[in-house]
């Protein structure tokens, strides 16, 4: 496993347990979920704007969410 899986992997669990905006994520797959396949999937500089890109978009001000493949 290399060290960008783990930390994305730790920002995740931190994430859930802070749980910020307390709601259910509006995409298919969550958007944690997608953070960690991307990471596993894709190197970094392709990982890291995709993973931005999705969090941007997940929020109420977005019109709606869907299945959103990595």
């Amino acid at each position: 496993m290399n060290i960008q899986i783990i930390l994305i992997q730790s920002i995740v669990a931190v994430w859930k347990i802070i749980d910020v905006w307390g709601q259910t994520c509006r995409f298919y797959p969550s958007c944690s979920q997608y953070a960690v396949s991307c990471a596993k999937k894709y190197p970094p500089h392709k990982a890291i704007p995709k993973i931005i890109w999705r969090l941007l978009r997940c929020n109420p001000f977005f019109s709606k969410g869907g299945v959103d493949l990595p």
